[in-house]
């Protein structure tokens, strides 16, 4: 135990703990809601803007870690890590199924869905009000029409088509896996030449701090109805970002396989989840590695010509694109035309790669979208390049359209190894898409997704009230005009490549539908449900004098309250929502957090009663500070008008209702680090924070300090 003043700030004691609980009893009124419970608008009211490029920085830090080798005095290589963390991993389910039951009576109820079914929230182009879900890993549309998702964390469901083109889609999303199944999607592809079999990869792709590990690949032979896990215990730990199938035999498949994220990664044998590419001839079951690359090099993209399946195109995370000739067996690399002296390793590049061959007499048309750095270290925006002889050589394309809206520039702003997505017309190679982040710096808010119908020489805005981050993009095989699109909120449908035909018509002229739900966009009343409850919550709240208002924190979905009246879920502050505190003795008082120490920390005193009526409550911070994604805050069950927050030291306001002014209590808690930490954590920052009504403090972070301050 160590012991030390800190500057008149409070003692603080060093413990080795590995974890700290604590049981509180609330009291408190109850209160009754009548009438309407949906939030207004208010005149004026809008998302807070973000700090996107503290948001790349965190990000960039993640990606830094689980990036390089682990750390430490001692350092051990991948496959020592993941034999260890496995046998830690098996102990723990061992324990955990032998323990005797402690809980008590109550525990032993069956849990029931609360939502969301929607989410709702107001559009940053118009305002209007709009139905979400969560974020999702991958789309597919069969033959006969009917839609296939797979949510980043919520499973495969699937949905009929609209009953006609032109009709609106009416209907609701079926949930397809078992919940023992992983319920992270990563790519779903339908065997071309035998619709009823379709297989899915588990684990998220997408590289980002909450991209999930999967446990293989699921199968389903009859359209998507039923599933099966089949490929054993390959890529366990790990996920599947493309899946491709030989068009002439359902049964011969291969696999692009990046890193995944979670509290078991890398936990697989050394052999079975290597990075790379890898075939299946026996319909999944066993598989070969083709091409194997180093945990920074993961395959993030892979497509196969159509006109000769021995013929494989690949990408590779910060490094490059690939082609195979003879099924994957040797890899050239094809980068005649790309940025020179570009350095792909230091932007840790992600390119998205698409290919069209209609026709067997003219060669296959490709098409790559990416960021990169220049030689000198500075940072280019992403730009879509195009080559019309089989990936022999690339030019850059135009990028803009006829005004600056229409500018597929910079189309994944800075996280293009998280939202990146190129597709194109199989049967029209001059049509093709590039999907991405958002167009925030426009007036009015709109982009994120862009449509070219000459080849990339022009190009379309089409995120007319869209919800930013793109993931995934479908075209049905019988008319590709009629497309699927799925981002961090949802999915949307379009009969006609999205609407808006030429330049000369309004940004509003765009045709999606909805897939999340039906909302009116005037009232924010919901009037149509389609079932698809798949949000992903970082934090839950809950007050005992409003049981009935529940509150989340969620990924890209703000800090939502619940309708007490319905399934219904209000994004009431849009952005990233991470902790969410209620008060538990005024239903009024409800803190939240972005993302970061320099973006976050705000507070309602109307209980969620209207949209966007959060206020920044962070004087006294010094908003520079290094910290976690989601910094880690508390309040005192004892004292509500006292709040903790953790940067890499600790800071407290006694006036939480009023002024909220901060005040730092803590020195460096941290062992110092800038970058990623001594034990292979992303930084040195406090990761978790516990008040147990008294006097004293605690505080754990991620290089491993745990603290005690008994008078904090």
């Amino acid at each position: 135990m160590k012991r030390f003043l800190a500057d008149g700030r409070g003692r603080w004691l060093t413990l080795a703990l590995a974890a700290l609980t604590c049981l509180l009893v609330f009291g408190g009124t109850a209160v009754a809601l009548t009438g309407d419970d949906t939030p207004t608008l208010r005149a004026g009211a809008a998302p807070k803007e973000g700090d996107e490029q503290a948001e790349d920085r965190l990000r960039q830090l993640d990606i830094a870690t689980t990036s390089s080798r682990l750390a430490g005095d001692n350092p051990l290589d991948i496959s020592q890590a993941g034999a260890l963390r496995a046998a830690a991993a098996n102990a723990a389910r061992k324990l955990g199924k032998n323990a005797p039951g402690t809980d008590p009576p109550t525990f032993d109820g069956n849990w029931a869905s609360v939502g969301p079914n929607p989410v709702v929230t107001a559009a940053r182009s118009d305002s209007a009000f709009y139905a979400l879900s969560g974020r999702i890993g991958a789309l597919a549309i069969e033959p006969n029409g009917r839609f296939i998702l797979g949510a980043a964390q919520g499973g495969i469901w699937t949905m009929d088509p609209p009953a006609a083109p032109g009709t609106p889609a009416d209907g609701t999303w079926v949930y397809r896996t078992s919940p023992q199944d992983t319920q992270t999607v990563g790519a779903i592809t339908i065997a071309p030449s035998n619709a009823n079999i379709v297989y899915a990869g588990t684990g998220e792709g997408a590289l980002s701090g909450d991209s999930m590990y999967g446990d293989g690949i699921l199968k389903s032979t009859d359209g998507g109805n039923t599933w099966n896990h089949v490929s054993g215990d390959y890529f366990v730990g790990v996920s599947i970002t493309r899946v491709v199938v030989d068009p002439h035999n359902a049964s011969h498949l291969y696999v692009a396989v990046d890193r995944g994220r979670g509290g078991e990664r890398r936990v697989t044998p050394a052999v079975h989840s290597r990075y790379g590419i890898w075939e299946s001839t026996d319909g999944g079951i066993s598989w070969t590695l083709l091409r194997e690359v180093t945990e920074a090099n993961g395959a993030t993209d892979l497509e196969m010509d159509p006109q000769n399946s021995s013929i494989l195109y690949a990408s590779f995370w910060g490094d490059a694109i690939y082609k195979s000739t003879d099924a994957g067996h040797t890899w050239t690399k094809i980068m005649n035309g790309m940025p020179a002296g570009a350095n792909f390793a230091g932007a840790q590049t992600r390119f998205s790669i698409a290919i069209s061959h209609p026709s067997p007499t003219t060669p296959a048309v490709l098409y790559a979208g990416f960021d990169w750095n220049n030689a000198d270290g500075s940072h280019h925006i992403a730009e879509v390049f195009k080559s019309t002889d089989a990936g022999a050589s690339w030019a850059q394309l135009p990028g803009h359209g006829a005004t600056d809206e229409d500018s597929v520039e910079d189309y994944c702003g800075t996280q293009c190894f998280y939202d990146n997505v190129i597709e194109v017309d199989p049967n029209n190679p001059n049509v093709v898409y590039a999907a991405g982040s958002f167009g925030y710096d426009l007036s009015p808010q709109s982009g994120g997704i862009f449509r070219s119908t000459d080849g990339g020489q022009t190009w379309l805005n089409l995120g007319w009230d869209l919800h930013p981050d793109f993931h995934a993009l479908a075209m049905d095989p019988t008319n590709p005009d009629h497309i699927l699109i799925g981002n961090d909120g949802g999915v949307w449908y379009s009969p006609d490549r999205g609407g808006r035909p030429s330049a000369s018509d309004a940004l509003n002229t765009v045709d999606w539908q909805d897939l999340n739900g039906t909302v009116d966009p005037g009232t924010a009343v919901v009037t149509h449900r389609t079932g698809l409850d798949i949000a992903q919550d970082t934090s839950i709240g809950t007050n005992p004098t409003l049981q009935a208002r529940l509150w989340a924190g969620t990924q890209d979905n703000g800090t939502q309250r619940k309708s007490a009246t319905s399934n219904t879920w209000f994004d009431v502050a849009g952005g990233d929502g991470g902790q969410v505190l209620v008060d538990p003795t005024d239903f009024h008082f409800v803190y939240g957090t972005y993302f970061g120490l320099s973006a976050s920390l705000y507070r309602f005193t109307d209980g969620g009663a209207s949209f966007f009526s959060n206020q920044f409550i962070q004087n006294g911070l010094t908003l520079s500070d290094r910290s976690e994604f989601y910094v880690p805050w508390v309040l005192n069950p004892n004292n509500q008008s006292q709040l903790f927050v953790g940067s890499y030291r600790l800071y407290r306001t006694d006036d939480a209702k009023g002024s909220a002014k901060w005040s730092l209590i803590s020195p460096d808690l941290t062992t110092g680090c800038t970058g990623t930490a001594p034990n292979g954590a992303r930084t040195c920052a406090i990761s978790a924070i516990g008040v147990g009504g008294g006097t004293a403090a605690y505080v754990g972070t991620l290089d491993g300090n745990v603290w005690i301050s008994p008078d904090a």
